[in-house]
């Protein structure tokens, strides 16, 4: 007989609440729970298509290793007791940075293997730790660190009581928002317009979200940092600054003031795009009597200077007059102090810069990009094996050609994920784990990213249908073969009051939440919806008592992004482009999700592949006919073919490619093979040179390309 199990997605942000209809331990279809307290029903296509992921037959369901060309199944026992052999082996013969460990996208929504991979990484003592944040968010980090002190506090707008909402590089229409947990976003940035209110999209291309909620300015790529600094500049000059906040750092207030005084509107306008009266009273609406708050995604986060951008927004945010107060920006305390638990864990402890361009360690993580050098370079130590726990670096790594090549010369490589994908395809061990279904979760990783607070907890919905293991004892079970332990100190402290052996991610989740929680574990854990907080205490951060508010601080003006920021001095309006010239922007859709949903059919539909999106007019003009191929030439010369679609609301001289696509090699997903699309990272370069100074994050926003047809058939 059919029964239904609450529980919440675990695909990206918003963390929707969904009703999983099963028999005999079997999924049968996901829908959303109308009666959830912030989705109400609401669910996107991806997260609905999810059963299909579950039910996939080419799951990996085994473990699973390499014979010559093919892979064999495996019992768990002899997997992991070779591995271990092998990780010790090259840890002790070339050092423990020769062992690097790489952690995907999906972690980030999986609590218990979010605290075991870094853990992992720490035992082994390797400074060669990697995650996919460097193709993604880690400007944001960094840029959360020097301001306030904690790469963990993000001002999150308030979407329910915001009038001006000013938003660039963002598309929650399809992808939800990222960094802010928001259920119904498309119905959450409506109620702003619904109420008197605006959002003002400023972006190359003219989004879902810009048709669908607000109004709509086209900037060109790569840009956002010279239109945040004109903005600056209007208030600044205008003498409208918050003085709450001025008054915090005199000394980094009148850096910022010299920096911004050079870039009025006038003068950003042809580098941009955007008008410099439009400028004036954007920056005047922000600094208005009526609340407003900036807000920044991915499209700014993968420019070539990202770090640097997301630091004027959070200035912009402080300074504008509405920064923790009632719909204005806020710094979310979630049910744990998620600063404190950050400290708490060591994750950032100092740990020396990186091989490859001698970038800072971002939350004790290198960039991704340096990877294939780190492994195929001469300085030692070299990477000899390398741990990929639910990742795709192979098609999510800027320069896919020369990530191959390393991964084919490495001594070891290991992937913990629910596919053999173009990773795993070069892999000598596959190890398979429970997916979202399988698997218990509180949502953690959102936890002070809500404008509504809110925390909720879930127990699997259904047992594993083969051997899949959840990430944390996979990783706890090889620790121990290799004689580490993977919890170290937190397990030694609490072995006092708990049998040895018996520490677990739940136990110090429930002790976490019993020290630094709002709610206790039990309370949760007994709620199948979750538990809705108490709502932001507005203004809470500058009273003189509290212990959160004894250790907020703000500089406004660090000073290694005041000295990128002043290198902007030669910074010159963009040259037209040449015929065939544009700037790669990209692209979400609806139908995919990174570079692992497309071997679900129901999803995908009638779509085989990703398409170039381009203006008509430039269409017409490079003699580019709709649903023809074109050929794209990046700056270090691959080239990719890809059919072309025609679209007005991409603006002159950009194009739009999606992600995730280009699946190759012998990839284990036959949906996905049938319908492999291109890579657009093989345009990317990795060279440390073309990477994001501060954090290395790869520049794939805004990157110039050559655009040709294709002739003949």
């Amino acid at each position: 007989m059919p029964e239904e199990k609450r529980t919440f997605c675990r695909l990206c942000e918003p963390m929707c609440g969904i009703r999983v209809e099963t028999e005999n331990g079997r999924v049968l279809g996901i829908r959303g729970d109308r009666e959830h307290p912030l989705s109400k029903g609401w669910l996107c296509r991806r997260g609905a298509a999810f059963a299909g992921v579950h039910n996939d037959p080419d799951r990996l369901r085994y473990p699973m290793e390499r014979r010559g060309n093919t892979f064999h199944r495996v019992g768990w026992e002899e997997a992991l007791t070779g591995t271990a052999s092998r990780l010790s082996r090259i840890r002790e013969t070339f050092g423990p940075d020769a062992v690097a460990v790489y952690m995907g996208n999906p972690m980030a929504f999986c609590t218990y293997g979010s605290m075991a991979v870094p853990a992992f990484a720490r035992v082994l003592d390797t400074s060669s730790f990697f995650t996919s944040g460097s193709q993604d968010c880690n400007n944001k980090f960094a840029a959360s660190e020097r301001v306030f002190g904690s790469p963990v506090l993000h001002p999150v707008p308030d979407l329910d009581h915001v009038e001006f909402l000013l938003m660039l590089g963002a598309n929650p229409a399809v992808s939800g928002m990222s960094f802010v947990q928001t259920p119904r976003p498309a119905e959450t940035l409506r109620n702003i317009g619904r109420r008197g209110g605006e959002v003002l999209v400023v972006d190359p291309r003219r989004t879902e979200t810009a048709r669908l909620v607000g109004r709509h300015l086209f900037i060109r790529p790569d840009t956002d940092r010279f239109f945040l600094l004109s903005l600056l500049h209007v208030i600044l000059g205008a003498g409208r600054e918050d003085r709450r906040w001025s008054a915090a750092d005199p000394q980094g207030m009148e850096a910022l003031r010299e920096l911004v005084r050079a870039w009025s509107p006038e003068r950003t306008e042809p580098i941009t795009g955007i008008e410099a009266a439009k400028t004036r009273e954007i920056a005047l609406r922000l600094c208005g009597p009526r609340p407003a708050a900036c807000y920044g995604s991915v499209g700014i986060n993968l420019g070539s200077a990202g770090t640097l951008t997301y630091w004027l927004i959070l200035v912009l945010n402080l300074l504008s007059g509405h920064f923790d107060r009632k719909g204005g920006s806020l710094i979310c305390r979630g049910v744990m102090d998620a600063s404190m638990l950050y400290k708490l864990s060591g994750l950032g402890g100092k740990r020396r810069r990186s091989p490859v361009g001698q970038f800072a360690p971002v939350m004790g993580t290198w960039p991704a990009a340096g990877l294939a050098e780190q492994i195929l370079g001469p300085a030692e130590p070299r990477i000899r094996a390398l741990v990929v726990v639910a990742g795709n670096p192979l098609l999510s790594v800027p320069n896919e050609k020369h990530l191959k090549q390393a991964l084919e010369s490495l001594d070891l490589l290991v992937c913990l994920d629910l596919y053999r994908n173009e990773t795993g395809s070069f892999a000598h061990t596959l190890l398979p784990v429970t997916d979202f279904l399988e698997r218990e979760d509180f949502n953690f990783s959102h936890m002070s990213l809500q404008f509504r607070r809110y925390a909720a907890f879930t127990r699997a919905v259904v047992e594993p249908d083969g051997e899949q293991l959840p990430e944390w004892e996979i990783l706890d079970r090889l620790a121990e073969k290799m004689g580490l332990a993977l919890w170290g100190r937190a397990a030694k402290r609490l072995e006092r009051w708990v049998p040895k052996g018996t520490v677990t991610p739940r136990l110090l989740l429930r002790v976490a939440l019993g020290v630094l929680g709002e709610q206790r574990f039990g309370a949760l854990a007994a709620s199948d919806r979750g538990i809705l907080l108490k709502t932001h205490p507005y203004g809470s951060l500058r009273r003189r008592r509290g212990w959160f508010a004894k250790r907020f601080r703000v500089r406004l003006a660090p000073g290694e992004l005041l000295h990128e920021a002043r290198k902007l001095e030669d910074g010159r309006p963009r040259p037209e482009k040449s015929n065939g010239t544009f700037l790669l922007i990209g692209k979400r859709e609806r139908h995919t999700h990174n570079t692992w949903l497309h071997n679900v059919a129901g999803l995908l539909r009638a779509e085989t592949t990703n398409c170039l999106y381009m203006h008509p007019e430039d269409a017409a003009e490079q003699g580019i006919r709709p649903g023809a191929k074109v050929e794209l030439l990046g700056f270090q010369g691959e080239r990719l073919r890809v059919p072309c679609r025609l679209s007005p609301e991409v603006a002159r001289g950009v194009v739009a490619l999606p992600h995730g696509w280009g699946h190759r090699y012998d990839a284990g997903w036959h949906g996905a093979n049938r319908r492999p699309g291109v890579n657009v990272n093989r345009l990317m370069s990795d060279s440390p040179w073309d990477l994001e100074p501060v954090t290395g994050t790869a520049w794939m926003n805004g990157v110039p390309v050559e655009v040709r047809p294709v002739e003949g058939p």
